[in-house]
């Protein structure tokens, strides 16, 4: 029997803070399972003595940003998704220069997988990743990790690793879970099993 199976790349977007995961979604069981997932930190990073000579040069946000790009095209580079799932730009009035941050990350991100897979990013909202992991989209992080650890459809590859998925990680994963879910009859239409109307 032919398996339908797609690679989901999932990020949840920060200079301060990245979550990334890789998902392995099979279409005709619906398991999704959490292969690797990890975060990086571009923002702390770029001050580290390594970067000094740089950073008299050009601005912390700069070192950032050119460190985000390593990163991503890394893990693009070693993992092949098929799909690049981002959580959308929000702006909190609390921190009004996180949007312009978020921006410039979002930029990065497009840039480097157009680059490197010749592939555009997909834009989740916050809102509707939350409600797909937790059943309401107001919901805290606690409850999108107790979301994902409880959830039938969403395996880890390595039972072993459960414990060290942070809030960032398990962000990404509500954002790419929510990719997955709104998007099936794309998927089989990309994999040629049935025809676009």
């Amino acid at each position: 029997m032919k398996k339908h199976q797609i690679k989901v790349l999932a990020i949840d977007p920060g200079l301060t803070n990245t979550g990334w995961v890789m998902m392995e979604h099979d279409l005709d069981s619906r398991i999704t399972v959490l292969t690797k997932f990890g975060s990086f930190h571009p923002g702390p990073a770029a001050e580290k003595a390594e970067h000094k000579e740089e950073l008299e040069k050009f601005s912390k946000r700069t070192i950032s940003l050119k460190l985000l790009w390593e990163n991503l095209r890394s893990i693009l580079l070693a993992e092949q998704p098929d799909y690049i799932a981002v959580e959308d730009i929000f702006f909190n009035p609390q921190r009004p220069t996180a949007h312009a941050a978020l921006a410039m990350y979002h930029g990065i991100t497009r840039m480097v997988c157009m680059d490197v897979l010749r592939k555009p990013i997909e834009i989740i909202q916050t809102k509707i990743a939350k409600q797909e992991m937790t059943g309401s989209g107001g919901n805290g992080k606690l409850s999108v990790q107790q979301g994902i650890l409880t959830h039938k459809d969403i395996k880890f590859k390595n039972k072993q690793v459960e414990s060290q998925m942070d809030e960032h990680c398990a962000d990404a994963v509500a954002v790419g879970y929510a990719f997955i879910v709104r998007n099936r009859e794309r998927f089989l239409i990309d994999l040629g099993e049935i025809k676009e109307v």
